[in-house]
């Protein structure tokens, strides 16, 4: 799913011109892509730190900077999920088609399996890489970051990271999110 970040000087767009500027990265993404994009693109215009929206929702980096831009936290999503389930928050997922057969998606779950754990076990060299993407934060922040999302659970998630999964599913159920039921397969 693309994620466009936008950050504008607070003021000088109104709002037909940011929703004018929403579609036309929509847009681009789809003339990059294809139609499959337009439903999944999401453009983010900082409105929060202006006064033009009460909250909103931050990812990323902004879980650890959103107190320098004045900002203060409302609720975090982990806690309050780990609060609610006593389960991890799922947070990303790799996803492969069923019909590339049990052995390549075993294949495949090694492969990926085997570049988190070289990122684990190189983890300086891995984070003076991951830096050079970092929007700003400094190695102290990054490394923390980074610990947030690549750590064991990455690698293997295990029982309790399924359940997780199938509890946010579950949920998602409820209140009508999917137009059918998500079938899902753990592959190792």
């Amino acid at each position: 799913m693309p994620m466009i970040n936008v950050r504008l000087i607070e003021g000088v767009f109104d709002d037909s011109q940011k929703r004018e500027m929403i579609e036309k990265l929509t847009d681009a993404m789809v003339e990059i892509e294809g139609e499959n994009m337009r439903g999944v693109t999401w453009v983010l215009i900082d409105e929060v730190k202006s006064g033009r929206a009460q909250a909103g929702l931050l990812i990323h980096e902004g879980q650890l900077t959103y107190e320098s831009h004045g900002l203060h936290n409302v609720v975090d999503l982990g806690e309050w999920w780990l609060l609610e389930t006593g389960l991890p928050l799922p947070l990303g997922i790799n996803v492969a088609r069923r019909d590339l057969g049990d052995d390549m998606l075993h294949d495949l779950s090694e492969v990926l399996r085997a570049s988190i754990a070289a990122g684990l076990e190189s983890r300086e060299e891995a984070l003076s890489y991951a830096l050079q993407y970092g929007r700003g934060l400094d190695r102290r922040l990054a490394d923390r970051f980074v610990g947030m999302y690549v750590n064991r659970l990455t690698e293997d998630y295990g029982d309790e990271g399924r359940e997780a999964v199938g509890e946010l599913l579950r949920r998602g159920e409820q209140i009508g999110a999917f137009e059918q039921p998500v079938r899902v397969d753990f592959v190792s």
